[in-house]
């Protein structure tokens, strides 16, 4: 019989690169956005009705894109039975445990990750990578220095909690089937590889 874990909640605080991305793309997408009314104001007021109504579609358009480029950003992670829950601001990603091996990132993979989620000062918090370094992953991120690499039934995937450590504990114990640390005389305490 499965023991039935108590569920613990990780936030996602966003800090470091990927939250100077994130308002630095905030900045470039309001600038954007309040050129396009301007744009719109100026042809209405100009008489010049066609221009207006498509730079005011253009401004709600980049509002809308911005919107969208937000909605895998991760707030919360929780481990309870054997799962973990990524939630994000509009959506849920319900993640099997068993059998999973969980480790934080090394220094160098990190300061990898950050080259392969930045591109001109703006960085990927979320979204599907590949890496000669990490290999296939997914990637749920809201400060990179706590990274986390996780390898299940259904990929790899990298989370960012607030308390890393206690995350790879608490996933460490949801992976085995018992709940217990997982540790066997037999492979020096490490979770098997999948």
């Amino acid at each position: 019989m499965t023991a039935i874990n108590p569920s613990k909640n990780f936030g996602c605080t966003p800090d470091g690169v990927v939250a100077s991305g994130q308002k630095r793309l905030a900045r470039v997408f309001a600038l954007l956005g309040l050129a396009l009314l301007g744009a719109a104001g100026y042809a209405l007021l100009t008489r010049q009705v066609f221009g207006g109504a498509l730079a005011f579609l253009l401004a709600l358009g980049v509002f809308v894109i911005y919107r969208m480029s937000r909605e895998l950003d991760p707030t919360e992670l929780i481990v309870e039975n054997q799962t973990l829950a990524i939630f994000m601001r509009h959506a849920l990603r319900r993640i099997p445990l068993e059998g999973a091996t969980v480790r934080r990132l090394k220094k160098d993979e990190i300061e990898h990750l950050a080259v392969l989620t930045s591109s001109g000062g703006f960085v990927a918090g979320s979204g599907g990578f590949d890496s000669h370094v990490l290999g296939e992953f997914d990637l749920y991120a809201s400060r990179l220095e706590n990274a986390v690499l996780l390898e299940t039934l259904d990929g790899r995937l990298i989370v960012t909690p607030d308390e890393p450590d206690a995350f790879v504990a608490a996933t460490t114990r949801a992976s085995t089937p018992d709940g217990h640390n997982g540790r066997n005389a037999g492979n020096g305490g490490k979770m098997p590889l999948l």
